[in-house]
């Protein structure tokens, strides 16, 4: 065994992650959301081997607008880690109720699966009802500093026009 003059083990760590979202408006009242996370870890010590971990997360929602204040949502969730070749699927659907036009309080029902080693079950599925606040930060705070008024043309056109005016 190696050791420093401190009497600790040198220990070699290494975190990696890749992450992407993505947001699609398909349709007035249909909103597509996908998200893509990769991760690797690795650890080892001089006398040990070094072991890396590969994992994956992906994520999908769809939401339909049914009314103007309610929604309903499809959601799905699987997160795969080769090595130890575990996966773990999640499955939802949720109604929705837009509060204010930036909060929305959500209640749905969750199926969860999950597929272990040699098929054991140490980890039980979470299945059941569920209830969830969420808002849209970028409304809230203008995070992107987006006008209002949208990407409208015409609306575009009369601002360039007041500024050439000034």
């Amino acid at each position: 065994m190696t050791q420093e003059t401190n009497g600790i083990t040198p220990t070699r760590d290494r975190s990696d992650s890749l992450a992407t979202d993505g947001y699609h408006q398909l349709t007035k009242r249909l909103e597509l959301y996908g998200r893509f996370a990769l991760r690797l870890g690795a650890n080892g010590q001089p006398e040990l081997p070094f072991v890396s971990t590969l994992s994956f997360l992906t994520q999908a929602r769809a939401q339909y607008l049914l009314t103007r204040r309610l929604d309903w949502a499809l959601e799905t969730r699987m997160l795969i880690q080769p090595s130890s070749g575990t996966a773990r699927s999640t499955y939802a659907t949720e109604l929705g109720f837009w509060v204010l036009p930036d909060l929305r309080l959500g209640g749905g029902y969750n199926l969860t699966s999950m597929k272990e080693p040699a098929g054991s079950d140490v980890i039980p599925g979470r299945r059941g009802f569920y209830f969830t606040i969420s808002s849209e930060l970028s409304k809230l705070f203008d995070l992107f500093g987006a006008s209002k008024a949208g990407l409208d043309s015409d609306s575009s056109a009369r601002l360039i026009a007041r500024e050439e005016q000034k």
